[in-house]
């Protein structure tokens, strides 16, 4: 009776919702920390291990994932890897700089670098070459391919009362649910294979809702951890700190070797004012992560780059009056270090912290230390471009 309950609950989906294109950017997942994220941040996370990007043919990371999911033989067949490795590509016999997941598959069916793997694996770290450390690399991003396809890297379904608060994927074990909670997560994501719908997707919201086993963030929460991932402050920040600040340094250059013209005097002003607003938009997305991780933005290494980044030009800022070379020297350093904030081995995600973090000390400590830096960096950078000038 309670799979008819549940297979007549799914035949009230009308018809027509079976052709609009599901939304799951909105629906909870457990990250491997144990934070409790929107799908958006979660697949994010996975199509930049994956692909090195957030978008797979046009498609944002959530629509690639759960499609990944849905039709896994016709991505095996597309060049999603990433894999730059110029002596792999010739190993492969491919060109640029992705490769298909059935290439690694001989006709057999034999995994083709799981020799190569082992032999990697009985090397001490310190040993392994560029080629072996590409090659471990290629190796995780195909064991996240074939995990996803699998259905096990998508917690989705929390176990009601687990003092654990654990949250399951389809394709995991589902024995601990019980009654109607293991017909619905053991149906629910068949049925949508089949007839993706909307509804659907609202269903497997609703179950979250009621059956959650730990705090999960609110609907404002999701909207605006969506609209963070969606500006990305810290990486148009990045780009606009260099910009700015390289074109601010050149003209202060012109002032001081070339002329002292009034106009040039204007131009640094309204580059300064760029430089502030870009600052603003900086302090926005610190202010936006704080409120959603619900901890100090500065508890991680990523983390405290960004805000160094913000210390150093907000102490340029505070000197402003007295020297715009400050300002210039500042941004263009916070530019440089939230672009290697931004590459692909440091890891953005909002995490929980850890408990030798877990003070009050935390804010007050690491904020303290972290102004200091920037103040030093600024004197370092200002005391070094006092003696090139001289």
């Amino acid at each position: 009776m309670r799979k008819l309950r549940l297979i007549s609950l799914f035949l009230l989906i009308p018809c027509s919702s079976l052709f609009a294109q599901p939304d799951w950017s909105k629906i909870l997942v457990q990250n491997p920390n144990g934070r409790i994220e929107p799908a958006d941040t979660y697949c994010r996370a996975l199509v930049r291990k994956i692909h090195h990007s957030e978008n797979v043919d046009n498609m944002d990371a959530t629509t690639f994932i759960v499609d990944m999911i849905s039709r896994p033989e016709y991505w095996n067949d597309q060049p999603i890897i990433y894999q730059p490795n110029k002596e792999i590509q010739d190993r492969f016999h491919y060109n640029g700089k992705y490769l298909r997941f059935n290439d690694l598959f001989d006709i057999e069916g034999n995994y083709l670098l799981r020799e190569d793997i082992e032999t990697i694996y009985k090397t001490p770290s310190h040993q392994r070459d560029k080629m072996q450390k590409d090659l471990l690399k290629l190796d995780e991003r195909l064991n996240v391919i074939l995990t996803l396809e699998q259905g096990k890297m998508l917690p989705l379904f929390p176990l009601p009362g687990d003092r654990m608060q654990r949250w399951f994927s389809p394709g995991d074990d589902l024995s601990e649910f019980k009654g109607e909670d293991s017909l619905f997560v053991s149906y629910i994501m068949p049925w949508y294979i089949s007839e993706p719908s909307q509804e659907i997707v609202d269903m497997i919201a609703i179950y979250q809702q009621k059956q959650a086993n730990c705090p999960i963030p609110t609907s404002n929460k999701v909207n605006l951890e969506q609209f963070y991932n969606r500006i990305r402050p810290f990486h148009k920040c990045a780009k606009g700190y260099l910009c700015f600040g390289l074109l601010l340094l050149m003209l202060m250059f012109s002032q001081v070797f070339v002329s002292k013209k009034k106009y040039l005097t204007k131009v640094s002003q309204g580059v300064t004012v760029l430089v502030i607003l870009f600052f603003v938009l900086h302090t926005v997305g610190l202010a936006i992560r704080w409120y959603i991780g619900g901890q100090a933005p500065w508890s991680n290494g990523y983390e405290s780059m960004v805000f160094a980044a913000w210390c150093i030009l907000g102490g340029s800022l505070f000197f402003m009056k007295r020297s715009l070379m400050t300002v210039s020297l500042g941004a263009f350093f916070s530019g440089v270090i939230l672009m290697v904030s931004g590459m692909n081995w440091m890891n953005p995600a909002i995490t929980p912290l850890v408990p030798v973090l877990q003070s009050p000390w935390l804010m007050i400590h690491v904020s303290v230390i972290m102004c200091g830096y920037g103040f030093l960096a600024m004197g370092f950078l200002l005391g070094t471009m006092g003696m090139i000038l001289m």
